[in-house]
């Protein structure tokens, strides 16, 4: 029995010894051993971008160029966020006026909880919807509670504020999206539908855990919720800009970045953004994630110190790279990852 103990004791060690002191692949054989062919990465310090490149191949036998497109699923959300807070900015909008003037879905307008809906409800995951209508048993746009009493993460929400704002201005969301956001930053390679010179673009095709290649869906109406195709530099330029105030009002941006609902004990949901406060230098961090099928994504910002992290992956296994990605580049990544 002692002996059989002592051996066990033995090979426990040994493998802690090798945990520790094994090399850790290089993120070429991880991309590999995962099936994620492109990784995409921006790394941001003291408010200019240092770092600006993508790894690997769109699809096989198919080497990526640093002017790769990648779908970056919801990281679409903050910049919907983002061009709201520039509407409200303008006067042309309103963080708290009620949606239903200006919209109301055909499946809730029996429901009297649709007037409780405004702006800040809406952006800050608070709408009582599922994420997708067809996630509730009715395959229907339903309630699952009142609206403002907390947080659900819902894809819903956003798409009900883009029909609101859509209704109000006449304009579809990409051209309301063009002239306040891509153009004035100077993002050309942005946008939210798939448009016919996209047939001639490298775009990161979507890979399957076993590195099998999706389709593509090519979308002809712009979502607020998903769906960007944009690249590393043209997402870097509007993180630069969030950083840097967004032209927004400094009443406006706290707005922003202000709790409005807990999501979980360390972190709250802003208008567009998880917020994670009180980091151990004093600073807070801005995050949003992506994933849809063959896409996993993820940007932190520290608008304090100016710097901040964008990773794209065209896998359905890119996460554990992500989270390398920022562990080695983000000030406090392994932070405020251990955090969300």
């Amino acid at each position: 029995m002692r002996k059989t103990s002592l051996t066990l004791l033995i090979l426990s060690l040994v493998a802690f010894l090798a945990y520790l002191f094994w090399p850790a692949p290089s993120l070429e054989q991880q991309m590999q051993n995962r099936y994620v062919p492109a990784v995409g990465i921006g790394v941001i310090k003291g408010g200019k971008v240092i770092r600006n490149e993508v790894l690997g191949e769109l699809e096989a036998d198919e080497p990526a160029t640093p002017d790769a497109i990648f779908n970056v699923a919801s990281l679409t959300k903050p910049v919907f966020a983002m061009l709201v807070l520039k509407l409200v900015e303008l006067g042309e909008w309103d963080l708290d006026s009620p949606i239903h003037p200006h919209w109301i879905d055909h499946e809730i307008k029996e429901d009297v909880r649709h007037e409780l809906l405004t702006t800040r409800i809406l952006l800050s995951h608070q709408s009582g919807f599922p994420n997708w209508r067809w996630n509730h048993p009715s395959g229907k746009l339903a309630f699952e509670f009142d609206p403002g009493t907390r947080y659900q993460y819902s894809g819903e929400g956003f798409e009900y504020l883009k029909n609101a704002i859509q209704q109000k201005t006449g304009k579809p969301l990409q051209s309301l999206v063009d002239s306040l956001l891509f153009i004035p930053l100077g993002m050309p390679h942005s946008s939210l539908v798939w448009g016919a010179d996209m047939e001639q673009k490298p775009f990161a095709k979507w890979h399957d855990k076993k590195g099998g290649v999706y389709d593509t869906y090519k979308r002809k109406e712009g979502l607020a919720a998903d769906d960007l195709l944009t690249t590393v530099n043209d997402y870097c330029t509007f993180s630069l800009d969030v950083i840097n105030g967004a032209g927004l009002s400094p009443d406006l941006y706290e707005e922003m970045i202000s709790p409005q609902v807990k999501v979980n004990r360390k972190v709250d949901y802003g208008l567009g953004w998880l917020v994670v406060k009180n980091l151990s230098n004093g600073e807070y961090a801005l995050v949003h994630s992506g994933a849809d099928q063959g896409v996993r994504t993820m940007v932190i910002l520290l608008p304090q110190s100016k710097s901040g992290v964008i990773v794209f992956t065209n896998g359905d296994k890119g996460n554990k790279i992500i989270r390398r990605l920022m562990r080695e580049n983000c000030p406090y990544g392994r932070e405020i990852l251990s955090a969300l």
